[in-house]
């Protein structure tokens, strides 16, 4: 494993070794070290090379420097042999705790184990949160007041479950906003808390998955070299995460957000808003609802997955998740340019062999979302009834509307008497028309 020189000035000094450091890059790119004789001897980029320190030089009273590059580290002790096996050892602690990784992954153990035995080498409390504020792991052994809203995290990871109102305030927040735009890991400050972290986001086919969040102690401050090595956790966890990509994606937080309206039946607009903002969609955008359903019921699920990934990752400006086998999806028409191109490029991706889609009318208010939920999801029967791979709407609202009506208790009583003479009288001439057909009948028929 590749170590900063920043990581390596911090083992030093666990060790209660002094030193000083001249560290200017301070890149990941050390491997190796190896002991400096004298000017003959060649070494690379990859290693720290110890030597002593020339007796004309100012730090002579630092008998030792390490040197990678223009990075140097004055070292305290005249004992080379020491300071190597240090050095040495080190290596080995991070290079035995990447391995360690690296069986949880081809184990396919849980994330949970991950972040445990990444705990071992920070020593600081730490977890990793969907994007819905679905907790999936954190370290055991610390205090309530460690971090706010320590306490429901823990509960939300027996309970499965996420809390709205945490979401909705970091959503809101124009500081927590930019900072789930890092790519990369970076050093925040909680506001209104004296408390700092290391903030990672976790991308997935351009989708924030996740997060995960190192809280630093009183006694064990951060160290330049800390934000290499919780990169370098993140490409674990990517793969982890990469390997059970469905599960992960359909838990984050705009699926999780989306199944509660449908759950609900409505919204007061406050889970609305976060899915605008996350999206970056309009208001004033036009949506349609789609719902798919494989005809394959005894190879549902694989099907479903296969077809469900395929869908997140081409079906643009989307959210597409899975409830109750289902999938469904909400395509911003707007962006999509018209209706029928939203539904063109749908059936490009979803074959009809295998499966049946229905589609909502389009719409405006995305609190109206569970009502057209409702609407595509009913229009789901229609499609199995008939040979239609595709069917929206427009194709079936007489027929729906017709249903509908028909459904409603004592529909018929309502129904003026002149409106069923009339269907009787057109009833019994139609019957006559079959055996001899008036000269009036016959055009009113052929129109």
């Amino acid at each position: 494993m590749k170590l900063s020189m920043w990581t390596i000035n911090k083992c030093l000094q666990n060790k209660y070794i002094e030193t000083i450091t001249d560290i200017k890059d301070g890149l990941p790119i050390v491997e190796g070290v190896r002991v400096y004789k004298n000017d003959t001897d060649t070494d690379t980029d990859k290693t720290v090379r110890i030597e002593t320190v020339k007796s004309n030089a100012s730090e002579k009273t630092f008998p030792l420097v390490l040197q990678n590059r223009e990075d140097r580290i004055l070292v305290n002790s005249k004992d080379k042999l020491l300071i190597y096996d240090i050095i040495v050892e080190t290596f080995e602690h991070y290079n035995q705790w990447e391995r360690k990784l690296l069986f949880c992954l081809l184990e396919k153990k849980p994330l949970q184990e991950l972040l445990d035995c990444t705990h071992e080498i920070f020593q600081r409390p730490m977890f990793i949160k969907s994007t819905s504020s679905w907790v999936y792991a954190m370290t055991d052994g610390y205090e309530s007041d460690t971090f706010p809203n320590w306490s429901i995290m823990r509960e939300s990871i027996v309970n499965r479950d996420s809390d709205f109102s945490l979401v909705l305030a970091v959503s809101t927040d124009k500081y927590f906003k930019s900072v789930f735009l890092e790519k990369n890991p970076v050093v925040m400050a909680i506001p209104e808390t004296d408390i700092q972290v290391i903030h990672a986001n976790i991308w997935i086919d351009s989708n924030r998955v996740c997060e995960i969040v190192e809280i630093e102690e009183p006694d064990n401050p951060f160290d330049s070299g800390d934000i290499h090595l919780v990169n370098c956790f993140v490409s674990y966890v990517q793969k982890h995460i990469n390997e059970n990509k469905l599960f992960y994606l359909s838990h984050s937080g705009l699926p999780i957000l989306l199944k509660d309206i449908i759950k609900d039946g409505s919204d007061n607009g406050d889970r609305i808003n976060v899915i605008l903002k996350t999206m970056n969609w309009s208001s004033d955008d036009e949506f349609a609802i789609f719902c798919v359903k494989s005809r394959h019921a005894e190879h549902e699920t694989p099907i479903i997955n296969v077809l469900l990934e395929k869908l997140i990752k081409n079906y643009k400006f989307s959210c597409v998740f899975l409830y109750d086998n289902i999938i469904v999806g909400i395509s911003n028409i707007t962006k999509q340019i018209n209706y029928q191109n939203a539904i063109s490029k749908l059936k490009s991706i979803i074959p009809e062999e295998s499966f049946m889609c229905a589609i909502s009318y389009e719409f405006v208010d995305l609190r109206n979302f569970a009502a057209y939920f409702r609407q595509a999801n009913s229009l789901l029967q229609y499609v199995q009834m008939g040979k239609i791979p595709f069917l929206t709407m427009h194709m079936i609202a007489p027929v729906k509307v017709k249903d509908m009506l028909n459904s409603i208790p004592d529909i018929e009583t309502i129904i003026h008497p002149d409106i069923k003479r009339l269907l009787l009288t057109d009833k019994e001439n139609w019957i006559r028309s079959e055996i001899s057909e008036p000269k009036w009948y016959k055009p009113l028929k052929e129109k």
